[in-house]
Parts: structure tokens; C-alpha cells; sequence
């Protein structure tokens, strides 16, 4: 069975298809929702010929197409709820597939036995008092750093010690800022990563638009002076929140702006990559980590087994 993994944003789709849960993903695709809120019936149709396209050209082409059980559609959503329900209607009708939604939970824990190269138990806890606040996308960004140990194993020791929070780093629409910390108290075994939290800031795109609109000469057709301080001070708007709880000893990095925000980040702050003494101050490992909304969705599908 292919599994079609879903994030439904605030401005766009993001999909794959992960032909095995244990396997990574295929080819990530990314579509715009149209500007007047409609189409989901017209999305469901072009993502439904791509996904025919991409199988019948895969290497078991030959012994499977989009009939019904062959496919299983994993989502999480933040776009409008009727506008969800249309999509995953549309998608599964299209398709003659089952569809499971993702929602934010207490917890979350995936054994050894699921994971490649990595003896532990690893386990991501809400802070939230109610956990169906936390939107469905962060949660999955959280769980899919969580379930990728590769991204963090000389951040976090055995034994849970580490030297600061783990943050990750959304940079699309908004720009969110969520702390983990790691519980050294559990027994052998088990890795523990706790949600304490975090910001939520107008993003690049957003930044830049409201300075635009609502601030005279600060728009397109300012001195190319004027457009350079604004630049800047969106750019140390976005990077220096990562500073404003702790210092942390991990900053992963994924969304569509995180490019752009890693550039900046090197900039006032020095160089991402692995940790480093600069000027007697350990900096926090500072990584690139992509798709980790879907790789989320997938691991925890893989866990539900």
C-alpha cells in the first residue's frame, strides 16, 4: 500500500507519497490554495493525475495502480474547515482511498522496534492543557523531529542530559518558534521530549506586506536605503526570538522561508551546522530540516501499527 501524506496550510498544499512507512518520502509537491478560497474539487483532479503519473512511472508500476486499498491518505489540516472537508472528500472519491486525519494529542511514543538504527523509546508530551489548541501542523512538525533521531543525536545524550532546549523553527506564513525540553528523569531506554511552548510572529512575506501598506515610503517604489532597512529589521525580527527563553542547543529550521532564515541567522548570529565555541559561548547546532510536517504524518501512521 502507497500512503498520500497531506499538509493542508494557510496558503498552500503540501504532499507525498511514501510508498513505505519505513522508507523515506517521495517526491514533495507543493500547490497554491486559489486566491478566492475556491477549487478544492479542481486541486483534487491535478493532485489526483499527479499521483497517477508518479505511481505508473514507479518501480511497482507493474503490480498496482489507484484501485481501491491501494492507497491511504494521512492529512493534517489548518485551512478552513469546509474548505478541509471539500479536499479530503474530493481527494478520496478521486482516488478510492480511506483518509486518516491527524490531530494534536497528550502524547505521542514510537518503540525501537519502528525505529532504523536507534535503540530507544521515543516519546513527545504536550504541555497544552487542552492539546487540541495546538494546531495540527505544529504537532506534526514536533513529532517529525521528534522521530528523527539523525537531527539530533549529538544535542541529546543516552541519558536525556542535554545543554539547553531543542527549538524548532517554523518559517512560512507566520514564523513559530516551539521550545522542547528533554526529561533526563525516565527510565533506561526512553527518550522523552517534552512541548513547553512558544512564539507565533507575522512571517517574512507578512512583515514585509504590513510595513508595505500600512507605513508611508516603505513600500516597493521606497530608496533602495529605505527597502535595505526594512529588510534588516524584518530579518533580526525573525531570528532573534530563537534567544528570547534560553539558550538552546539545537535549532532545527524547516517551512518555506527557512532558507531565508538561516541566511540571516548566519548573519548576526555566525555559522549554522554543528555546535561551536565562538568567543567562549557554546552556539547552538543550527540545522536545515524539511518536510518534517509530513515526515511527522508518516511516523505516525508507522507508530499506530
Amino acid at each position: 500500500m502507497d500512503y498520500l501524506l497531506v499538509d493542508m496550510g494557510n496558503t498552500a498544499i503540501k504532499w507525498c507519497l511514501a510508498p513505505s512507512l519505513r522508507k523515506g518520502l517521495g517526491p514533495v509537491h507543493s500547490e497554491a490554495w486559489s486566491s478566492d478560497g475556491s477549487g478544492p474539487e479542481a486541486m483534487a483532479r491535478l493532485m489526483a493525475k499527479a499521483i497517477a503519473q508518479q505511481t505508473q512511472q514507479g518501480p511497482s508500476a507493474g503490480r498496482r495502480g489507484l484501485g481501491p486499498g491501494a492507497l491511504e491518505m494521512v492529512y493534517c489540516s489548518v485551512a478552513p474547515e469546509q474548505r478541509t472537508a471539500a479536499l479530503v472528500a474530493s481527494l478520496c472519491k478521486a482516488l478510492g482511498c480511506e483518509a486518516r486525519p491527524f490531530l494534536s494529542q497528550a502524547r505521542l511514543k514510537v518503540g525501537p522496534d519502528k525505529m532504523h538504527r536507534h535503540g530507544q523509546t521515543l516519546e513527545l508530551v504536550n504541555g497544552y492543557k487542552n492539546p487540541r489548541q495546538l494546531g495540527s501542523d505544529r504537532w506534526a512538525a514536533l513529532w517529525g523531529l521528534v522521530s528523527s533521531p539523525a537531527l539530533w543525536p549529538e544535542s541529546v545524550a543516552a541519558d536525556g542530559q542535554t545543554e539547553g532546549a531543542v527549538v524548532l523553527v517554523s518559517a512560512g506564513t507566520a514564523t513559530v518558534m516551539d521550545w522542547l525540553s528533554v526529561d533526563a528523569c525516565t527510565p533506561p531506554g526512553l527518550t522523552r521530549f517534552n512541548f513547553q511552548g512558544g512564539t507565533i510572529r507575522p512571517g517574512y512575506g507578512l512583515m514585509a506586506k504590513v510595513l508595505g501598506e500600512s507605513t508611508a515610503g516603505l513600500g516597493p517604489q521606497s530608496p533602495a536605503v529605505t527597502r535595505a532597512a526594512m529588510q534588516q529589521g524584518i530579518a533580526q525580527a525573525q531570528v532573534s526570538g530563537v534567544f528570547s527563553r534560553a539558550r538552546p542547543c539545537l535549532v532545527a529550521v524547516h517551512g518555506g522561508y527557512a532558507r531565508q532564515w538561516l541566511k540571516d541567522y548566519v548573519r548576526y548570529f555566525g555559522t549554522a551546522g554543528q555546535s561551536a565555541q565562538i568567543d567562549g559561548v557554546k552556539r547552538p547546532a543550527v540545522v536545515h530540516a524539511p518536510s518534517l510536517i509530513l515526515k511527522g504524518l508518516k511516523a505516525w501512521r508507522l507508530a499506530s501499527y
